[in-house]
C-alpha cells in the first residue's frame, strides 16, 4: 500500500488555457478565466460593432419607414439569437458536466478545433459577405454562447481533470 506522500506526488494535468491553475483555483486561475471571458467578449463586441456599422451602411439608402422596420427586425433578431445562444450553450455545458472530458481528451479537442477553425475562417469569407445583414444577430448568438459557457463555477474540463487526478492517486 502506498503512503499519502506518494499519492500526493501525482501532479495535476495541465488543461488548455488554464494550465495547472485549476487545481488550487487561486488568483492565477481567476485571472485566466477573467482574461478568457474578457478577451472573447471584447473581440465579439468589436466584431458586432463592425457588423452593425456595415448593416447601417446597407440600410442607409432605404426610406425612413422601411429602415425603421429593418432596425426593429435586427434588434429583435439580436435579442432572440442572444437567448438562443445562451440556451444552446447551457445545454451543451450541462451535457459535458455529466460526461466531462479527461485532460488528454481536452487537449485533443482543442487541437481539432484549432485545425477546423482555420478551414472555417478561410471558407467562411464568402458566406460572411452574402449573410452580411444578419451577421449582427449571429454575433449576438456567439456572445450568448460565450457567456453561458464561461460563466459557470467549474468548467467541464476541470471536472474531468479532477476525476482523472483522483483515479491516478487511487492507483
Amino acid at each position: 500500500m502506498r503512503s499519502q506522500a506518494a499519492a500526493d506526488a501525482v501532479a495535476p494535468a495541465p488543461l488548455p488555457f488554464l494550465g495547472t491553475s485549476w487545481y488550487r483555483r487561486g488568483l492565477g486561475y481567476w485571472t485566466r478565466r477573467a482574461a478568457m471571458v474578457g478577451g472573447l467578449l471584447l473581440g465579439l463586441l468589436l466584431l458586432g460593432a463592425v457588423m452593425t456599422a456595415v448593416y447601417r451602411g446597407i440600410v442607409a439608402g432605404l426610406p425612413p419607414a422601411p429602415r425603421l422596420l429593418c432596425d426593429i427586425a435586427q434588434a429583435v433578431a439580436c435579442c432572440v439569437c442572444l437567448v438562443w445562444g445562451w440556451k444552446s450553450a447551457r445545454g451543451q455545458v450541462l451535457r459535458q458536466r455529466l460526461d466531462p472530458p479527461a485532460p488528454e481528451q481536452a487537449w485533443q479537442r482543442r487541437r481539432a478545433e484549432s485545425r477546423r477553425g482555420t478551414a472555417l475562417a478561410v471558407g467562411g469569407r464568402v458566406v460572411a459577405l452574402v449573410a452580411m445583414p444578419v451577421l449582427p444577430a449571429a454575433v449576438a448568438y456567439l456572445i450568448g454562447m460565450v457567456c453561458a459557457g464561461m460563466f459557470v463555477r467549474e468548467l467541464p474540463i476541470e471536472i474531468g481533470a479532477r476525476r482523472a487526478l483522483a483515479e491516478a492517486r487511487r492507483a
